[in-house]
């Protein structure tokens, strides 16, 4: 039964997202895709690995998972499904667009904020230096510094998006390939070295974002490599910071499969112990659904997207 509702929702979500998000033109990378990919992938995949290969995970993901009762897997599956189905409610209402405004930042104040914030990158980079490409190495407890080598990246690379629109010539690659370029592209070398290849991908799948909503929709086939270079890219930089073989493509692939099964852990929490509390407050899903008012907030979304 599990399973069989798991498939429901996979073909679900593929359809909804099919129909929204690839045309004849090519394939649109917009909320509609990412949120669909990460609800699947988070939520439902962990679930039918479970439900099939559930020793992928390790002896102690497997026992967990199978402690579950059927009953209240059941429960949550069904609610996941309830939850897309307001999503897809939510993404088909009509929503009058915001309005926006336009901000002017003079050339020299995004100079000086980019400037400012290689400087302070460069500056940590150096200062931690001996744990650039080490892997996962001891480090006596220092790694504070990645959360503010993070911040700092993702300032500088918004700036590098607010000067690359600013020149909107309907090119993508005119308006994106600048100066700005050499120091995001240098901050993500340095970040992806130190372990937070998490928020350089962000980056990039916001470049993707934009060149195929605003530009011109990427083709399926362009699409689809450009996702498999991704996943084995990542793959393999995990694999490596762990001192496994990267070029074997059975890790890769086990490394994919693993990264959701282990943030699963707390699901899996959840499922065995807050489970009877959460449905007993809620009363019903409606119930949860309106105290977290879901379709105001995915309208909203789309009211700023679109």
């Amino acid at each position: 039964m599990v399973l069989f509702l798991c498939i429901m929702i996979s073909l679900m979500i593929c359809s909804f997202t099919t129909r929204k998000c690839v045309s004849i033109s090519g394939v649109k990378v917009n909320h509609t895709l990412l949120f669909s990919a990460g609800f699947w992938y988070y939520l439902i995949f962990p679930i039918i690995v479970g439900e099939t290969i559930p020793q992928v995970g390790g002896d102690l993901w497997e026992n967990l998972y199978v402690g579950i009762p059927q009953s209240k897997v059941i429960a949550y599956v069904n609610s996941l499904i309830g939850l897309y189905v307001v999503f897809m409610l939510s993404d088909t209402l009509p929503v009058n667009k915001l309005k926006k405004g336009e901000y002017v930042f003079a050339k020299w104040t995004l100079q000086k904020w980019a400037l400012l914030c290689l400087f302070c990158f460069l500056f940590m980079a150096y200062k931690y230096r001996m744990a650039l490409f080490k892997g996962y190495t001891p480090s006596q407890g220092i790694t504070s510094y990645v959360g503010p080598m993070s911040a700092i990246f993702l300032v500088g690379f918004t700036i590098y998006i607010i000067r690359s629109l600013k020149s909107r010539t309907g090119v993508f690659y005119r308006d994106f390939i600048n100066v700005y370029l050499v120091g995001y592209l240098m901050m993500a070398v340095i970040l992806m070295g130190l372990g937070g290849r998490l928020y350089v991908v962000t980056s990039i799948v916001s470049l993707v974002v934009i060149f195929s909503s605003y530009y011109k929709p990427i083709r399926l086939a362009k699409a689809v490599l450009l996702l498999i270079t991704g996943l084995v890219v990542v793959g393999a930089i995990g694999l490596w910071r762990i001192g496994m073989d990267f070029f074997y493509h059975k890790w890769i692939a086990i490394d994919i499969i693993r990264k959701c099964l282990y943030i699963f852990f707390t699901s899996i929490l959840f499922l065995k112990k807050l489970l009877h509390t959460y449905l007993r407050n809620t009363h019903s899903f409606i119930v949860f659904l309106y105290k977290f008012n879901s379709i105001g907030y995915f309208s909203l979304i789309k009211g700023i997207l679109y």
